[in-house]
């Protein structure tokens, strides 16, 4: 495969190190261009589909801000209720080129109680982290809290599924 350039729809450092992570894991030969791109939803999307459009929105965005680009990434945290009404977190990735997009959607983790009492009350989770953080009491505590601020592992997951469905379309077709 030819060298890629992407145009990542982000200008955030740990969701670009992330982003190159799973390319190397993937073998993917590529040039990384960091644009910010506009998501077109709200800051704390509260629905699935709020979040993957938020995606798609990035991915194209990335994808028309760098004319030589083969791809836009646009990778988009949500939450949406479940069954019982609690909230969940989760990650879109969706990959864009000038006639398709992929998207593919992460593992989804419910949150803790008061996190999920933020979102019900329509405050932002965003600024409970580092209190959550800061008062883990062990170190499972501090790996969902760290888990749930930096959103590795949904940047990863999805990403990384995006990916492969974007890199083997013939057998999905």
């Amino acid at each position: 495969m030819a060298k890629l350039i992407i145009a990542l729809g982000t200008m955030s450092d740990s969701k670009t190190k992330f982003a190159k992570d799973v390319l190397d894991e993937l073998d993917i030969e590529c040039e990384i261009i960091n644009v910010e791109a506009k998501s077109q939803v709200s800051d704390q999307p509260i629905t699935s589909l709020e979040t993957k459009t938020g995606s798609i929105n990035r991915a194209k965005d990335a994808l028309s801000q760098v004319p030589n680009a083969n791809i836009g990434i646009g990778i988009e945290a949500g939450y949406d209720k479940d069954e019982q009404g609690n909230y969940q977190i989760f990650v879109w990735s969706s990959i864009a080129n000038n006639t398709q997009i992929v998207s593919s959607i992460s593992e989804i983790l419910s949150l803790p109680k008061i996190m999920d009492e933020q979102l019900k009350n329509n405050k932002e989770v965003f600024e409970l982290l580092n209190i959550f953080l800061n008062d883990a009491k062990n170190e499972i505590q501090k790996s969902l809290a760290t888990i749930i601020k930096t959103r590795k592992p949904f940047i990863k997951h999805s990403l990384k599924v995006a990916l492969l469905k974007y890199l083997n379309q013939e057998k999905y077709v």
